[in-house]
């Protein structure tokens, strides 16, 4: 029933070895370990109690293990993960039931690991994520009930992968995209 935390481990670089563990009772929170560069190892975890975040783990280039996960209580957030480049695991999850929020990822570029969300119940944001071109692994995606938030993501330059978004229920807000040149994408 408690948090799952691995924080501020200045010599932990590999995580894994923890394919016995079913669930995670309330929180996951990777955070601020400077040379972590690999996340595995969670395959069998199918929930999370409250909220999954991964922030501030510089070296960190991806993650994946959590393919399992069909079921996170909470909000998702994954931010200042400077080295992140791919985003793999979440791939039963569908349905956010907090905010998702994918911030200040400077080499992200592909966020594999969403394919089968349908639902976000909060916010969903995108900030900061320099090389994030589109959305192209949220095709399934089909409401978001917070506000979509897409802001200072510089080679975002569309929004395929959002062509199954029918519904944003609350502020809308797209700005400093300065490659952005075309809303396809969102909509048709």
């Amino acid at each position: 029933n408690g948090d799952f935390e691995i924080k501020e481990n200045t010599d932990l670089q590999l995580i894994n070895g923890f394919n016995e563990l079913l669930n995670i009772g309330n929180r996951f929170s990777l955070n601020s370990n400077p040379i972590v560069n690999s996340l595995i190892g969670f395959e069998n975890v199918d929930s999370i109690g409250t909220h999954f975040e991964i922030y501030e783990n510089p070296n960190l280039t991806t993650v994946e293990g959590f393919n399992g996960v069909a079921h996170i209580s909470g909000d998702i957030t994954i931010e200042e993960n400077l080295s992140l480049f791919d985003f793999i695991g979440l791939n039963n999850l569908n349905q956010v039931m907090g905010f998702l929020n994918i911030t200040s990822n400077d080499t992200l570029t592909t966020l594999s690991g969403f394919n089968a969300v349908t639902s976000i119940n909060g916010d969903f944001i995108f900030t900061n994520n320099n090389e994030l071109e589109n959305f192209s692994n949220f095709n399934n995606l089909q409401t978001v009930y917070g506000k979509f938030n897409i802001a200072n993501n510089d080679l975002l330059y569309n929004f395929i992968g959002l062509e199954n978004l029918e519904l944003i229920e609350q502020n809308t807000i797209i700005s400093n995209n300065h490659s952005l040149n075309s809303f396809v994408g969102l909509v048709s």
